[in-house]
Parts: structure tokens; C-alpha cells; sequence
């Protein structure tokens, strides 16, 4: 995901902002693609 941000960062203008998407499942908060990972395994 954040290879995809770098590739994407020079198309978009300089004061918008990037974030990282938020993952729940089952209306519990996992956290960003690290925390999926460790919660997966």
C-alpha cells in the first residue's frame, strides 16, 4: 500500500492529504495493512 501511495503522491496536489485507510471488521477497529497482517495470522 504505501508503494502505491509513492506512485500516486506526484499526481496528487501538494496540501491535500494522504491517509492510510482504516480496517474493521466485524465493528471492531483493526487498524491500518500492519495490524491486518498481524491480525490475520
Amino acid at each position: 500500500m504505501y508503494e502505491m501511495l509513492a506512485r500516486a503522491k506526484p499526481f496528487i496536489p501538494k496540501k491535500t492529504p494522504i491517509t492510510v485507510p482504516q480496517i474493521w471488521l466485524d465493528g471492531k477497529y483493526v487498524g491500518g495493512s500492519n495490524q491486518l497482517e498481524k491480525f490475520l495470522k
